[in-house]
């Protein structure tokens, strides 16, 4: 985290040097300063929610460190109620069906933490790639 916030710093003062520069055209591509601002604007945004998602657990088998084949324990009672599927309407069911599956696709979708890094670094990169 100290490293990405030296980069970000370092960042900021690189703009200003830009800005400084003497162009050819004698006024700064304002629209690679503008993805410059973008890029590192982005990335300073995902960092509060990847220091967030590494240190909670979000639900996400990937990112939660939960291996495979160990088996979860569940002291939850509704899910023995045989007789909480009765009472529920067939539009109440669709309903928790596509809940369902949304639940099922974050639980078992790439793990969050490490891909926010990897999108917070690579908009680290980009700019300086671009301005050169």
């Amino acid at each position: 985290m100290a490293f990405q916030v030296y980069i970000i710093a370092n960042s900021i003062k690189r703009f200003t040097v830009y800005l400084s520069l003497p162009w050819p055209n004698g006024q700064p591509p304002f629209s690679a300063l503008n993805a410059y601002v973008v890029f590192i604007g982005s990335g300073v945004v995902m960092l509060p929610f990847f220091v967030v998602v590494a240190m909670m657990k979000v639900g996400n088998y990937s990112n939660d460190g939960h291996k495979l084949g160990n088996p979860r324990k569940s002291y939850d009672t509704s899910v023995h109620n045989i007789y909480q599927n009765i009472k529920t309407s067939a539009k109440e069911m669709r309903r928790k069906r596509r809940f369902h599956a949304l639940k099922l696709i974050w639980r078992h979708c790439l793990p969050i933490a490490p891909f926010l890094h990897l999108l917070a670094s690579i908009c680290f990169l980009i700019p300086r790639v671009l301005m050169e």
